[in-house]
Order: C-alpha cells, then structure tokens, then sequence
C-alpha cells in the first residue's frame, strides 16, 4: 500500500480460478489510510550569537504540525552546551504547534554548533534545524577557560596556571573566591584592582 494522498483508500482483490470447467471468482476488500506528514519548525535555525562565557540564555522556537495529529520528540544530536528544557515528548493535533525551549551556557571562547530535531513517532520521519552559540569573554579573559587536572594519583599533586586578563576599556576591582579542599591557589592576588589591558596570574 502506498497512497498517493490522505484519507481512507478502498479497493477490491479479485482471485479467479477454473476447475474442471467452472470458473470461480473470489472477491476480497482492500482498505488502507494515508496519512499526511506535514511538521518542522518555524525557524530555519537557532542562532544565540554571543553569550558571555558561564552565563546561560535561552531561545524559543515553535514544532509546528500540519499533517496528522501525532506524537513527536524534540532532541538534540549533541546537547553538551546546549540542552532543550521544555518538554520533549507531546502531542501535536492538526494545525498546533508547541514551543521548544534551547537553552546555551559556553564554557569556551569558540562557536558551538548543534542540531536541533523533532521526531514523528507515527511516521519514523525526523526533521532538524540547526543551533548554533559563540562563547565571549565579558570583562575578563580566562586562559585556558577553565582548568582541568587528571590522573592525579593519591597523595600527589597537579598543579595549572591560569592567566586572567582585563579586555575590558577600564581598571577593574576584583576579589577571588578561593576554592575548597581538595584545591587550593598556591599564587596570586585574593583582591585588589587590575588595569585595562592588564594580566594576573593564579
């Protein structure tokens, strides 16, 4: 069965047969339904631009369905730095839509791309637009973004160095919140004041 269009399909299967000089015919009906696949989203993307490193926003787009009323699933192929926070299973009628909530949280001076797709679990088809967010740095540069010691055996230490920068216009004050056992800072200013332009390190 394969309909060319939507609604209820009827049909009628013939089965001749001749025997010892009759001839007989059997006649069996043959319905089916098509069903109109009609869904996406009415955005071609969703582009956050740029977000301050460790901040989160959040971005809206609507799962539309012109075809049959169904059951869908929105997801993301990545979802590292980005993450749906709307619900992901519903229901979509004939002509609804449903917002899906993306929310991005950077940890890293770079772009991050993402695929955002909704799923028609009647149908098995799926339809994707792509997300994408750049992570900046506000009024301090942090070099690397964030520090990441491994394989450190018991009793022993790592030890990193991060370099803060000022890329804002202007002096800025400051005041470092130490981090708890098992870390400590072992170099650099708790507080005071660094200039435009100006680099510390911890």
């Amino acid at each position: 069965f394969r309909p060319t269009s939507a609604g209820n399909k009827f049909d009628t299967l013939s089965v001749t047969a001749s025997f010892r000089g009759c001839t007989i015919t059997k006649k069996f009906a043959v319905t089916g339904y098509g069903i109109t696949v009609d869904n996406g989203f009415d955005s071609p993307n969703v582009a956050f631009g740029n977000v301050t490193i460790g901040k989160t926003t959040q971005q809206t787009v609507n799962a539309f369905n012109n075809g049959d009323a169904g059951r869908f699933t929105a997801y993301l192929k990545v979802g590292d730095v980005f993450r749906i926070t709307s619900a992901r299973g519903f229901q979509l009628a004939t002509g609804a839509t449903r917002p899906v909530t993306v929310e991005f949280r950077p940890r890293e001076a770079i772009t991050y791309y993402d695929t955002l797709c909704i799923f028609d679990q009647r149908c098995f088809t799926t339809t994707c637009i792509p997300v994408s967010g750049t992570g900046v740095f506000d009024a301090l540069e942090f070099e690397p973004s964030f520090v990441l010691l491994e394989n450190v055996i018991g009793c022993e230490c790592a030890r990193d160095t991060v370099e803060v920068t000022n890329v804002s216009s202007g002096p800025l004050n400051f005041t470092t919140t130490l981090p708890g056992a098992p870390f400590s800072v072992t170099g650099g200013p708790t507080s005071g004041s660094i200039a435009a332009g100006a680099q510390i390190s911890y």
